[in-house]
């Protein structure tokens, strides 16, 4: 079941309550391909996770890209919240960034971060059917893992996967992508 639009607590509630069935939302795809973009951009700087420094727009609402960070090795992740705007600005953390991942997808804020002379990657899912390419991947590799449990460790393979599929001259596949299509019919 692929959940759209619906808030943190609901989704726990219908994962607990419909134990025979794999549930998985629109957040949670979200991060994992956010996710596959960082990892792909940072093989195409050639820096280690570890080395790392990433602000992520919209942390709180969706603290799935915040797990996933954390289990890429994320040297420093700094969360921030357009509540945050007044305290810090976000051109201010995005300066010192190597990346900034946008779960929120607000252009307002995207420009913000992207404002300077020598911006970092911003990722950012540009269109929310965007997200819909992480499950294939991630009902792929669920369908054949042992552990029915759906959570951080399985949506980071995913991502891994999905970096690992990305042409070099992108930072994230697209919905339309012919190689994409082309690699699925050859599983």
């Amino acid at each position: 079941i692929y959940l759209v639009h619906t808030d943190a607590a609901r989704a726990r509630a219908a994962q607990r309550l419909l134990t025979e069935a794999t549930i998985i939302t629109d957040q949670q795809t979200a991060a994992i391909l956010l996710t596959a973009g960082l990892l792909t951009t940072l093989a195409h700087t050639g820096m280690s996770t570890r080395a790392s420094r990433i602000v992520i727009i919209g942390g709180r609402q969706n603290p799935e890209v915040t797990d996933l960070a954390v289990a890429a090795g994320v040297g420093e992740i700094i969360t921030w919240s357009p509540d945050d705007a007044h305290r810090v600005p976000l051109a201010s953390l995005a300066r010192r960034a190597t990346a900034v991942l946008d779960a929120l997808g607000s252009a307002t804020h995207q420009r913000e971060a992207t404002a300077m002379v020598l911006p970092p990657p911003l990722i950012a899912i540009d269109n929310p059917a965007q997200s819909l390419l992480a499950l294939p991947t991630l009902l792929s590799i669920h369908a054949t893992i042992r552990h029915p449990i759906i959570g951080t460790k399985l949506f980071y393979t995913c991502a891994q996967t999905l970096a690992a599929g990305t042409p070099d001259n992108r930072m994230l596949s697209v919905i339309n992508d012919p190689g994409l299509t082309r690699a699925w019919a050859n599983r």
